[in-house]
């Protein structure tokens, strides 16, 4: 915008200037994931690191505010999965077993990096498919 200031002298004066306003985003939306549930397939035996299935959310913020990170939830299952924390492609860290356990649910978290951050979270449903390993 433009900002004149004139003083009152005789003649009177005037003088010009832009005034730039930056407006800094707040930290005012958590991250949304696309789905409510993720659900993915895994054949037994599959090599370690294959990647499962990715996970995506999204936040509204600009800039720091709006850089989301993945993570899992500890729990019972949740040392066999890993997550990137950039792209949130879902991996296994081990060779599954569907004869030990056919289904597999974790929590997956997406985290902004704002001052505070903040959060979702989503259940990821993990079948694992048959193969004739007997």
């Amino acid at each position: 915008m433009s900002v004149i200031a004139t003083d009152q002298g005789l003649p009177s004066r005037q003088s010009t200037m832009q005034l730039v306003v930056n407006i800094q985003d707040s930290n005012d939306n958590s991250p949304v994931f696309a789905k409510p549930q993720y659900n993915f397939k895994i054949t037994e035996g599959a090599p370690v690191d294959t990647v499962i299935g990715k996970l995506n959310a999204t936040d509204a913020d600009g800039g720091n505010n709006g850089r989301i990170s993945y993570t899992i939830q500890s729990s019972a299952d949740s040392s066999m999965f890993g997550i990137s924390p950039d792209t949130g492609n879902l991996f296994n860290k081990v060779i599954l077993d569907r004869e030990d356990k056919e289904e597999r649910v974790l929590t997956v978290i997406a985290v902004d990096a704002g001052i505070p951050p903040r959060s979702a979270s989503v259940v990821v449903v993990l079948t694992v498919m048959d193969e004739n390993d007997n």
